[in-house]
C-alpha cells in the first residue's frame, strides 16, 4: 500500500557509493505553464526545514527542549516525548504518531492505532496529558485514511485517500483547530500536499503523478510540475523532486507499465527556467537545510551521506550506521534513530558534518 511518506530516513538522496561527486545534467524540460511562479516571499532557513521535515511525514517535532518523535516499545509504535537537555522521556501515547506539528505546548498530530490501523487526529500536551480526540476517519463523509496534516493559517488542513480502489479517490479538508467545521476544498486524492503563500502544491496521484498547485479554496487548479514526481521540497526559488529519466507509461489504474525501463533521477524545477536533472542519484525522501541534502544510499546499506549544494561535494556519514528517520533540528545538527551497532534502536544527536555522534533517549 501507498504510504504518503516512507518511514525511512528523512532525507532525499539516493547515490552510488563509489560517486564522489554528482553534477547537473544540462537535460531541460518542460518548464510548466508560463503563468507559473515560485512562491513568494522571503523563505528562512526555518521556513526550508519546516517543510523539509514535513514532507517526511513530520515523525518528529520540536517544542523548545522538547522532541517528539515515535518510538518502537511494547510491541507497537508509540508517540515518544523527551528532553534534549536532561534526556528526560515518556511514551505519551500508544498510538503511531505522524505529521507532528507544534501549536505553543500541544501537539496535533495523526494517530493511527497499533491495533486495528485507523487514523485519527489528535492532541496533547508536550509533555503528556490532557489528550483530545478531534477527527475520526469513521466519522467524515468519505472512506479512507488520513495521510497527512498540516496546520495553516488557524485551520487544520489534512488528505483523506482510499487506496482499496483504483483510481483512488479520495478528499483533501479543512477544519478549525478542535475538529469542527469539516469542509471539503479538493475532491479527489490528493498526495504530499503542502500550503505555501496561501497555495497548496499536492501530487494528482490520478493525474500521471504530476504536481498541481491552487488557491486555498481548491479554486484555480492546474499543473504545475508536468512530470511524474513523488514527494518534492522547495527553498522557495526551485522545487527538489523525485522523478524518472523517460516518460512512464501509466494504464488506466495509474500503474506503471515500462517501470523496469526507467531509472529513477533526482529533478530541479526552477519556474520559468525549466528542470535540471542529477544524472546517477536516485532520490527518495529527503532532509534539507538551504544548503545541505541529506540522503540514505540503498547502493551502501543505506548509509547516511550528504550533499553540499553550493560545492556540489558529496560526503560519506555514519558509515557504520543504517540511519532512518533523521530531521533536521537546527542548521547545524541532526537528530535520528540510529538501527545499528551500539544505538540499536535508539536515537542520536549529531552534527550535519557526521561528528558529535552521542545516544540520546
Amino acid at each position: 500500500m501507498k504510504r504518503l511518506l516512507c518511514s525511512l530516513l528523512a532525507v532525499m538522496l539516493l547515490i552510488a557509493a563509489a560517486a564522489s561527486t554528482a553534477a547537473f545534467a544540462d537535460d531541460t524540460e518542460k518548464a510548466g505553464e508560463a503563468a507559473n511562479q515560485a512562491p513568494g516571499g522571503v523563505w528562512t532557513a526555518e521556513d526550508i526545514m519546516q517543510m523539509s521535515n514535513y514532507m517526511n511525514g513530520n515523525g518528529y517535532c520540536r517544542v523548545g527542549k522538547w522532541i517528539l518523535c515515535s518510538t518502537v516499545e511494547n510491541n507497537g509504535v508509540r508517540l515518544l516525548s523527551f528532553n534534549t537537555l536532561s534526556n528526560e522521556r515518556a511514551i505519551i501515547d500508544q498510538d503511531i504518531p505522524s505529521y507532528l506539528s507544534a501549536d505553543g505546548s500541544w501537539i496535533t498530530y495523526i494517530a493511527e492505532s497499533n491495533n486495528n490501523h485507523a487514523t485519527s487526529i489528535k492532541r496533547i500536551y508536550v509533555t503528556g496529558g490532557f489528550a483530545q480526540t478531534l477527527i475520526n476517519e469513521s466519522n467524515l463523509p468519505v472512506k479512507g485514511r488520513i495521510q497527512s496534516l498540516q496546520i495553516y493559517d488557524g485551520h487544520l488542513y489534512f488528505s483523506v485517500n482510499n487506496e482499496n480502489v483504483k483510481p483512488i479517490t479520495g478528499t483533501f479538508f479543512r477544519a478549525d483547530m478542535d475538529g469542527s467545521n469539516v469542509s471539503a476544498v479538493i475532491e479527489k486524492a490528493v498526495y504530499y500536499p503542502y500550503i505555501i503563500d496561501g497555495q497548496i502544491y499536492y501530487q494528482d496521484d490520478n493525474d500521471g503523478c504530476r504536481i498541481h498547485v491552487c488557491n486555498l479554496d481548491g479554486s484555480g487548479d492546474r499543473v504545475f510540475i508536468d512530470d511524474y514526481c513523488y514527494q518534492f521540497i522547495s527553498d522557495g526559488k526551485a522545487f527538489f523532486y523525485d522523478g524518472y529519466d523517460g516518460e512512464p507509461v501509466i494504464d488506466n489504474r495509474g500503474n506503471i507499465t515500462n517501470i523496469s525501463e526507467l531509472t529513477r533521477v533526482l529533478k530541479v524545477f526552477t519556474p520559468g527556467e525549466g528542470t535540471r536533472v542529477f544524472q546517477n542519484i536516485h532520490p527518495r525522501t529527503f532532509a534539507f537545510n538551504s544548503e545541505l541534502i541529506l540522503f540514505s544510499n540503498a547502493l551502501d546499506n543505506d548509509r547516511l551521506y550528504s550533499y553540499d549544494l553550493k560545492a556540489e561535494t558529496l560526503d560519506p556519514l555514519y558509515l557504520n550506521d543504517y540511519i532512518i528517520d533523521a530531521v533536521f533540528v537546527d542548521q547545524t545538527r541532526i537528530f535520528a534513530k540510529n538501527s545499528n551497532g551500539e544505538y540499536l534502536e535508539g536515537f542520536i544527536m549529531a552534527n550535519v558534518d557526521g561528528t558529535g555522534i552521542s545516544a540520546v533517549g
